[in-house]
């Protein structure tokens, strides 16, 4: 009987181990931005676009991107969809400006990205 109780009490043991490691291991969501880019007439993405992040104020503001580090502005072009997606270690208020050229004209377009931790954040960026 001994042998019973002990049996039973170490099952329970090694359950409540296991089921204490797998909350303590949940990932939380990242934070997250998706920047789409659209001509304001049509809504037709574009392609190629060079969208500029950066955090409006003095010359020392800046932001964390997980593949980058802490950036004070930082680059990048629209996919095929017309889509950026990036992720960010912190919460906060990005400044966004969009620029397209082709053979005809500029466009351009500007927005913010406020985001807040563990979520994602989208934004349509309307060129013009």
């Amino acid at each position: 009987m001994k042998k019973y109780l002990l049996l039973n009490n170490s099952i329970r043991f090694v359950a409540l181990l296991l089921i204490v490691f797998s909350f303590g291991h949940c990932k939380k969501d990242d934070t997250t931005a998706v920047i789409t880019v659209v001509d304001a007439v049509t809504g037709v993405p574009i392609v190629g676009a060079n969208v500029t992040l950066f955090v409006d104020g003095d010359d020392n503001s800046g932001f964390f991107l997980c593949d980058y580090g802490y950036v004070k502005e930082q680059v990048f072009t629209t996919n095929s969809s017309g889509v950026i997606k990036q992720c960010f270690k912190l919460p906060a208020l990005i400044s966004v400006v969009a620029i397209y050229s082709d053979d005809n004209a500029n466009y351009t377009g500007e927005g913010k990205l406020n985001l807040m931790e563990h979520e994602t954040t989208s934004i349509t960026i309307k060129m013009n």
